[in-house]
């Protein structure tokens, strides 16, 4: 029998927990490409096909300040259009495709 002055060991032990948090704060959300829900029985699990080609030429180069200083600004402004930091081969590609197409005109 238990006297007043025991205490029950596991209410005190439910008393001090405390609870964690409910996972994460902002989940990841599941893209379409990730889940792959809408692919048809019998399919490849992972495709064989990469999204866009590898690139067969380098460029490896010194420009001057100006130059540089006008890529970054580039940079910037796909940054804040975009939402995240392209790769500088990209911006040249970009930057590339805009010349041509203002040569043509």
């Amino acid at each position: 029998m238990k006297t007043e002055k025991q205490k029950n060991v596991f209410a005190e032990l439910q008393k001090n927990r405390k609870t964690r948090g409910k996972g994460l704060a902002s989940p990841p959300k599941l893209s379409s490409e990730v889940a792959n829900t809408s692919l048809p029985e019998q399919s490849e699990a992972v495709s064989l096909k990469t999204k866009t080609p590898r690139r067969t030429y380098r460029v490896s180069t010194f420009i001057s300040e100006d130059a540089g200083d006008t890529l970054d600004k580039l940079i910037l402004r796909i940054k804040k259009v975009e939402g995240k930091k392209p790769k500088i081969s990209r911006v040249l590609e970009m930057a590339l495709s805009s010349l041509e197409s203002n040569i043509q005109n």
